[in-house]
């Protein structure tokens, strides 16, 4: 159909036919597949970057061992079906040429190893509960491996990095009936032993999806397909697939959070390709919160109230002295709490009495989201008596996660954050990467709050409010600023805490509460104005009634204008201006949506595409430009629509 051919009237009448039907889509936080508009015009290629949310493709290639090895973007091939992977879940597709497509690699084996690898790194780092990563992959007969690997940082300088930093793999190596898991526990086959799935080898194709249930922790969904598509190869069978129970409680292996993915063939079959399709992933906002309140005056192992949190491990060591924790309730024994109680007066307490040498009590607990970008932030309330020098009572942030296994001894081990009161000391003791740090503050019986800021990579600020009296209305508050994490063998980044109580004399015991972390809130996606984790119809309703102001600025030029406007549709949502219902492709679903509001007020979905107050013959002329076509580039002739109509709300706001 040519945008020549369609008159207002035609539009308008087949419009008006469809009675007013939408279909609403909105984007993920990274999200891609084979079916868009540049992988079926050019194919795969390295340097590539479609979709959101991720960077440019690295495809390398190794054919020194003497076969073949390289990329493409296909339909449907003969030697392996690759009905597994093609749009899974469906998407709506209006273009043919786009159904059934996939990524697609070879390494067919030469004398040597041959190798080809998609690297891919994500905007977004997986670093805690709930973010999570899906894709869907199938492949034929292997001599080498073939996979999936999720990784730390993106090392990608060879074809054989793509286990490099990797934290999880999903693979099958030939030789073997079954596929296999790669993390923490080495390499686990699914072979149903040991309480794990049967998941055989299938032609047809797998979807994966790996859930985070902590900065070191994941489930995986496994589901498998049996048998070739319906009719035309369109779909996958959905009534001929195994979704496995998912794989609960695995661990990934080494540290860091997830930046990056491998996609990856290493000396399979002649015709025996590999494809992979349905790239997402999302992230969720990290933030916890716990208090002594929450505990019913009972504080046990394992214990994991509040939210944003693994569960408490506790640690002690005595010799002659005594060493616990309890739940305090109220002010009293000998140390008065008022500075930091919880909302009916209880705090988590810890006792380590000095006996013939050091007696210690530490309780450890990880974060389900890292710290240790800019602007996220932890907070903790602590309050103690007496310590006997040589003791310490006070706070621990460690790198990472600690294991079950963890000591007493360990808080200091990977410690990036130190803050404590020590024997013989008259104020409290910061320890940073400079080392011990006077801060100045001096002690109290009626506690401190600690603030943490980060305002860097690896640096932050401190504010510590100080209580002179219990119930302190005007308490003393210091800030310390430009501040430096320690440096420990790990990321840098903050995955758990430690409360330490080493020796504190009899009837001094140690008192914490009010535990609050937050990740960054303004650091998520971009053009998420309104903070829901997506970016859809009603960001674009934002930016347009919010032009001119600077903080709606999306391509850099310092205000928001027409610019934005496109940018925030073609480049983030992928779609395409005259896109309604942003499903990427301008169509009769979107007319349809325009012909029901026609001369009324509407926003993005309703049709209003030029940003002024009313759906008018400026948007039907944005949408005619670009009818029928799919996501790719914008139409200069829609890019000069969209401009004279944000200009013509420019004249009518100033005269």
């Amino acid at each position: 159909m040519s945008n020549q051919g369609l008159t207002f009237t035609t539009l308008m009448l087949v419009a008006a036919a469809l009675g007013g039907q939408t279909h609403t889509h909105a984007a993920t936080i990274g999200s891609d597949d084979a079916g868009r508009a540049s992988y079926v015009a050019s194919g795969w290629f390295d340097g590539q970057n479609d979709g959101v949310g991720f960077g440019p493709w690295k495809l390398l290639s190794d054919a020194t061992g003497g076969g073949f090895a390289g990329f493409y973007s296909a339909d449907n091939l003969g030697g392996v079906d690759n009905i597994g992977v093609e749009q899974t879940p469906p998407l709506p597709y209006a273009n043919p040429a786009a159904e059934g497509r996939v990524w697609a690699s070879y390494a067919n084996k030469g004398d040597g190893i041959d190798r080809a690898t998609a690297f891919r790194s994500l905007d977004e780092s997986l670093d805690g509960l709930g973010d999570s990563f899906s894709v869907s992959y199938e492949h034929g007969f292997v001599n080498g491996a073939a996979g999936v690997a999720l990784r730390t940082a993106n090392i990608s300088d060879l074809a054989e990095d793509y286990d490099a930093g990797a934290r999880a793999q999903f693979q099958f190596s030939g030789g073997n009936g079954v596929y296999a898991l790669i993390d923490d526990a080495g390499t686990v086959e699914l072979d149903g032993s040991a309480g794990l799935p049967f998941v055989p080898f299938t032609f047809f194709g797998v979807d994966l999806t790996y859930t985070m249930t902590g900065p070191d922790t994941y489930d995986l969904q496994i589901t498998k397909y049996n048998a070739e598509a319906g009719s035309g190869g369109s779909a996958p069978d959905v009534f001929n697939k195994t979704t496995h129970p998912a794989l609960g409680g695995r661990s990934l292996a080494g540290t860091g959070t997830i930046d990056s993915v491998a996609l990856y063939q290493e000396d399979v079959e002649k015709q025996s390709d590999g494809f992979f399709n349905n790239l997402n992933y999302t992230t969720s906002t990290g933030n916890g919160a716990d208090n002594a309140a929450n505990y019913f005056g009972l504080w046990f192992e394992g214990d994991n109230f509040g939210n944003g949190f693994g569960p408490w491990v506790f640690t002690s060591e005595t010799d002659g002295g005594f060493a616990g924790n309890f739940i305090q309730a109220g002010a009293g024994n000998g140390v008065d709490n008022a500075g930091t109680p919880a909302p009916d007066g209880s705090v988590w307490a810890s006792y380590a009495n000095q006996g013939n040498f050091a007696d210690k009590a530490v309780q450890y607990r990880n974060l389900n989201h890292l710290l240790g970008e800019p602007n996220d932030t932890f907070s903790v309330s602590l309050e103690n008596g007496y310590v006997d020098p040589g003791g310490r009572v006070g706070i621990s942030l460690l790198d990472g996660s600690v294991q079950p296994d963890v000591t007493p001894d360990d808080y200091a081990s990977n410690a990036l954050f130190q803050f404590f009161f020590e024997g013989g000391n008259e104020t409290y003791t910061l320890i940073d990467a400079s080392g011990e740090i006077d801060t100045g503050v001096n002690f109290s019986f009626w506690g401190v709050d600690l603030d943490l800021v980060m305002t860097g990579i690896g640096t932050f600020d401190l504010t510590i409010t100080r209580y002179g009296e219990p119930n302190d209305a005007e308490p003393e508050i210091t800030t310390l600023s430009d501040l430096t994490l320690a440096t420990t063998p790990g990321t840098g980044m903050i995955g758990s805490l430690a409360f330490v109580n080493v020796d504190a004399p009899n009837q001094s015991d140690v008192f914490w509460n009010h535990l609050t972390y937050a990740t960054d809130q303004g650091g998520g996606l971009e053009g998420d104005f309104n903070n829901d984790g997506i970016v859809d119809d009603m960001d674009i309703d934002l930016l347009r009634e919010n032009l001119g102001d600077p903080a709606f600025d999306l391509d850099g030029n310092g205000v928001a204008d027409a610019d934005d406007m496109i940018y925030i549709v073609e480049t983030i949502i992928g779609s395409r201006l005259g896109d309604a219902n942003l499903d990427r492709t301008v169509d009769l679903l979107d007319l349809s949506a325009l012909a029901s509001n026609f001369n009324s007020a509407a926003g993005w979905a309703g049709g209003n595409f030029n940003t002024d107050a009313a759906v008018d013959l400026l948007d039907l002329s944005i949408l005619a430009a670009s009818f029928g076509q799919s996501a790719t580039v914008p139409e200069p002739g829609a890019a000069v629509l969209l401009t004279l109509g944000l200009a013509g709300v420019a004249r009518r706001k100033h005269g």
